[in-house]
């Protein structure tokens, strides 16, 4: 294997990115929405992504998103998902991803980035705590469907 670029993602990319976020909705135990029209859709707007491009196709990616901190009045960005096809994983793809995505917060003028990790998921927890995070015990919360719906029509003028 050719060693990967790192680029910013394309709409182009969008069925290799919905590749390799099918490869962990399935490690995690999740099913696998996302089709590539919707991450095609969601790039630039909702979501910006790095890539690791070969010649062969992308074997990894950072998807992330602009945040604000509250706490310290700050900028940064949240990590939303971070994959290396399982074929090129231990090789230091995963870290330059992640150090990719907190360059660019950096070079924004952010000063952070966060991301969510399940509990189960302890392989990728080693990873992040080798690499200096810190876990901190939040509740996850969120709303969707039916009360995503029935909160939103209750915020209409």
């Amino acid at each position: 294997m050719s060693r990967p670029v790192l680029r910013p993602a394309r709409a182009s990319d969008a069925a290799n990115l919905a590749r390799l976020l099918a490869i962990l909705a399935g490690e995690e135990g999740l099913a696998a929405p996302i089709t590539p029209s919707a991450i095609a859709a969601a790039l630039g707007r909702w979501i910006d992504a790095l890539v690791l491009d070969t010649p062969e196709g992308l074997i990894g990616a950072a998807v992330f998103y602009p945040g604000f901190d509250l706490d310290t009045a700050t900028g940064g960005l949240h990590l939303e998902a971070l994959i290396i096809d399982q074929a090129a994983r231990n090789r230091g793809y995963g870290l330059q991803l992640l150090a990719a995505v907190a360059a660019k917060a950096r070079a924004d003028g952010g000063a952070w980035v966060a991301w969510y990790a399940r509990a189960a998921n302890r392989s990728a927890r080693r990873f992040y705590r080798r690499i200096g995070a810190a876990e901190e015990r939040y509740l996850n919360l969120y709303v969707q469907n039916a009360a995503f719906d029935a909160l939103a029509d209750q915020g209409r003028p």
